[in-house]
């Protein structure tokens, strides 16, 4: 299992490591695992959880927290062992050494959208002056979100917890490791015993092909093969919230491309009949103001329009409070790294990532490559037309782009759609 853990870009380059590292049901450090850089301030660090010698059996989950020396910088996680598709519904709370040995009390514990009660779950301490709690989803099959404030000798942590998101999708197919797909590039380019074609330089070839492939499938039909989801809640007060970075959200994987954007809970929206939300171009952001001000003097409510802005999602108008928005999104793909990392194969697509690095061998040899670079082209083909409709039966079809309020409008005073 690998965990992505994200500094910031300003912490490139750095040397992050754990101030803690724990089995969460008894608190004992583990054996701590070598933690990666992988690009511009975003590291990570892998988990074998049948090395018995690094994670005692009967260890279900790991709390962890990391920083960077000097930078202030923490980040806390808790991996279960369980499905992805089942995140730790576990919430650690830092109230600090001072306070260790005292037992934390809930000022609320509720659903954020009915304002409902909810059973409090028993707090329990870990570390020193660490605390954390169950929630309680199971217990409430229609709660999105869970509202809650703890306090301790007058100190608070508050939060909202939103229902954790279904992993992200990958197609089914075959799979490759790295060390195969090594193998497979220097048999077919003949280049088994070259010293000049490091196993290093080979893993980068690899990967940029396989991102290749990958981007190619993105760009072509990417939401038929590679779909995660995030939820994010709103605060009344931010415009523009950060992307899923593979520790936001509950862990959602990192965001590589946009698919859809929906609300799910507010006015008219639940999580059963979301309403979709349209993107603005930049230079109309501040159009939306003034429907916002209308709309807070006169009542109907205005769902807010998102854009992409760097690594952050923007909303106009500024959305009220507790809104949860759920993105649908392409995950960005994690690179290989050792030997037993798997490649996902789909439907025999790993082979344009094996003929791409046959060419970049053959090239810096100084060989004729041009049998590969007919086969490639051929299997960017291949692959385009492949991945056209994933369900025969149902071809893909134009998107409607004409915004359509809840109630079937299309009209309004500012430009048709909600308004």
């Amino acid at each position: 299992m690998r965990v992505g853990i994200d500094f910031g870009s300003a912490n490139a380059g750095k040397s992050p490591y754990f101030m803690l590292y724990d089995r969460l049901d008894t608190w004992v450090a583990l054996t701590q695992p070598t933690i990666h850089e992988y690009q511009n301030g975003q590291y990570y660090f892998d988990i074998d959880w049948t090395d018995t010698t690094a994670i005692p059996a009967g260890v279900g989950s790991i709390v962890f927290k990391a920083t960077i020396t000097g930078t202030g910088n923490e980040q806390w996680g808790v991996i279960s062992s369980g499905p992805t598709s089942q995140p730790a519904a576990r919430y650690v709370m830092d109230f600090g050494s001072t306070l260790a040995g005292l037992r934390p009390t809930f000022d609320y514990y509720s659903d954020i959208l009915t304002l409902r009660n909810l059973s409090q779950p028993p707090i329990y301490e870990g570390g020193v002056g660490l605390y954390y709690f169950d929630a309680t989803w199971y217990l409430y099959p229609d709660t999105v979100s869970i509202q809650f404030k703890s306090v301790l000798s007058g100190v608070e942590v508050s939060d909202v917890l939103t229902v954790p998101p279904p992993a992200a999708t990958v197609g089914v197919g075959g799979a490759a490791t790295l060390l195969s797909l090594r193998n497979q590039i220097r048999s077919r380019s003949d280049t088994e015993n070259d010293p000049h074609i490091t196993d290093a330089e080979l893993n980068g070839w690899i990967n940029a092909s396989y991102f290749e492939m990958y981007g190619l499938l993105v760009m072509s039909y990417g939401d038929d093969y590679f779909t995660a989801t995030a939820q994010i809640t709103t605060d009344g007060q931010t415009q523009t919230y950060p992307l899923p970075n593979g520790t936001l959200y509950n862990s959602a994987p990192a965001f590589f491309k946009g698919q859809l954007v929906e609300l799910i809970s507010g006015p008219y929206a639940n999580p059963l009949s979301p309403v979709t939300l349209f993107p603005f171009n930049f230079r109309e952001k501040n159009r939306y103001n003034m429907p916002g001000a209308w709309a807070a003097a006169s009542g109907p409510y205005l769902f807010p329009r998102y854009r992409l802005v760097g690594s952050g999602i923007m909303f106009s108008p500024l959305p009220q409070t507790s809104l949860i928005v759920r993105l649908w999104y392409a995950p960005q793909l994690a690179p290989l790294v050792y030997d037993t990392d798997v490649a996902n194969d789909l439907n025999g697509w790993l082979e344009l990532v094996v003929t791409d690095c046959c060419i970049k061998a053959k090239v810096k040899q100084d060989r004729d490559a041009a049998e590969f670079l007919v086969a490639k082209a051929a299997l960017q083909k291949r692959i385009e037309d492949e991945t056209k409709n994933r369900n025969l039966a149902e071809p893909n079809s134009v998107v409607e782009t004409e915004p359509v309020s809840p109630f079937g409008s299309t009209t309004g005073p500012w430009g048709g759609g909600y308004w």
